[in-house]
């Protein structure tokens, strides 16, 4: 009877101490963000948009997004993340300015939104989208 008992305090030991070896698993492959505007011209007179470490950058001339480009990509490791762009245009001509915004994850579109801002007008637009 003692050889049992001392054998299953043994094995109790042996799975616990198994056990508490066990890690979780920490390292995430990074996921790809690119925020694309379409349209990318002067009449933009701000943008912001979260970097990877979830701060909101702002540019106040659209040649300071990415050197003109009309993309912005950064990689992240923790997830959830809320991936968010914000375009604010002031439109001071006569005719409508039409930009297409785009939210994309590993190069697959997860949000998408055309902005129409009409003549002698201001106007903001927030796209956003959780990466899970």
């Amino acid at each position: 009877m003692k050889a049992i008992k001392f054998l299953l305090i043994l094995s109790l030991v042996i799975i616990l101490q198994s056990c508490s070896q066990d890690k979780p698993e920490t390292s995430q492959s990074a996921t790809e963000i690119k925020y694309q505007i379409l349209g990318l011209d002067n009449a933009i007179s701000n943008i912001k948009y979260k970097d990877a470490n979830s701060n909101l950058i702002e540019v106040t001339d659209y040649n300071q997004f990415n050197n003109g480009l009309d993309n912005k990509t950064i990689s992240i490791t923790t997830k959830p993340f809320n991936a968010t762009m914000e375009v604010n245009v002031d439109n001071i001509t006569t005719s409508t300015k039409v930009y297409n915004l785009f939210i994309y994850e590993n190069n697959v579109v997860k949000a998408q939104s055309t902005f129409n801002i009409q003549p002698m007008s201001t106007s903001l637009k927030i796209l956003s989208f959780v990466v899970n």
